[in-house]
């Protein structure tokens, strides 16, 4: 038997021109992770992280709270698209400026940047910049099919990544449609793991969007 981690990465600064860099509280998200797998004894045999710059913080934190080399990046883990090019793209639909904008709230910007994601997901829309949502599931499953068919037992895998990246993972072992990826991210925390297990015969998911390791005054989804 073997295991495959996700971790989301911690708290981006949405909102934000930059929006790929953790903000303070991603950065104690991070910390957080990485002490909650060190006091139980995580012995990973392997961690990859995603080429954004938040998702290599946020392996930074955990990689050097457990004392261990580097990950390794690999661009199967990256997410389908930014942040600030999603809530650009929003911006056009709606004719709305979203991006650092404070006449909309916060909760308004979170609804238009889902709605562009779940209409991306569907299909019914095309953005500059972002893959399709066939071509970025294919990838994944593409890295998810290579990994698991790796000989031996007993991997233990870490992979730093985004909520896309794991939603799919998610509807592949489940036999989801693209178009439920959207609401599978919508409910993804940051900082959060999530957890499945492989032997030569099956993949099994094991645990979900985990955030027991964050205090209330860690958690957050966006």
């Amino acid at each position: 038997m073997s295991t495959l981690t996700l971790v989301r990465h911690g708290q981006a600064s949405f909102d934000s021109h930059h929006y790929d860099q953790l903000s303070a509280l991603g950065q104690r998200q991070a910390q957080a992770t990485g002490a909650y797998f060190k006091a139980r004894g995580e012995a990973f045999t392997a961690i990859y992280s995603g080429p954004r710059e938040r998702q290599r913080q946020t392996a930074l934190a955990i990689t050097g709270a457990l004392a261990l080399p580097a990950a390794v990046v690999t661009n199967a883990l990256d997410e389908f698209g930014e942040g600030s090019t999603l809530l650009e793209a929003a911006s056009r639909r709606t004719g709305v400026p979203l991006i650092e904008n404070a006449s909309v709230s916060r909760k308004d910007k979170l609804r238009l940047y889902g709605e562009q994601i779940g209409l991306w997901a569907a299909d019914a829309v095309r953005v500059d910049g972002i893959p399709p949502v066939a071509e970025f599931r294919a990838g994944i499953k593409a890295w998810l099919d290579e990994l698991t068919a790796a000989p031996g037992r007993g991997h233990n895998v870490l992979a730093v990544t985004s909520a896309g990246v794991i939603a799919v993972v998610i509807a592949e072992l489940m036999q989801r449609p693209s178009a439920e990826l959207g609401a599978m991210m919508s409910v993804i925390g940051n900082a959060s793991f999530t957890r499945l297990i492989w032997t030569r015969d099956a993949r099994v998911l094991h645990s979900y969007n985990q955030t027991a390791h964050l205090s209330a005054e860690l958690a957050s989804a966006m």
